[in-house]
């Protein structure tokens, strides 16, 4: 499993953020997503509805979780990572 950490970047905006030690997103490769619903996609960030939840996943190998509890998003981060390795997007 490709290595990550999760850190809360604003308690105020209920909001955490998955970083990838030294890899990238290719967001070309989520393409039909099975992750969740694509709201919105430019070759730097693709925007998903995941459960009503939003979530940004930048190609520089980032992903902000939004309104979600820190178990919520310890559980979906695990989720996204593996969907993002099985679609091989992660480079």
């Amino acid at each position: 499993m490709t290595s990550y950490y999760t850190v809360e970047p604003c308690a105020s905006s209920k909001a955490f953020e998955i970083v990838f030690k030294n890899k990238r997103i290719n967001i070309e490769k989520i393409g039909g997503s099975k992750i969740g619903e694509i709201i919105a996609k430019t070759p730097v960030i693709l925007v998903l509805n995941v459960n009503g939840k939003s979530v940004s996943i930048y190609a520089s190998g980032r992903i902000m979780l939004k309104n979600l509890t820190k178990p919520e998003s310890e559980e979906l981060a695990k989720k996204l990572v593996k969907d993002l390795e099985e679609s091989d997007a992660i480079d």
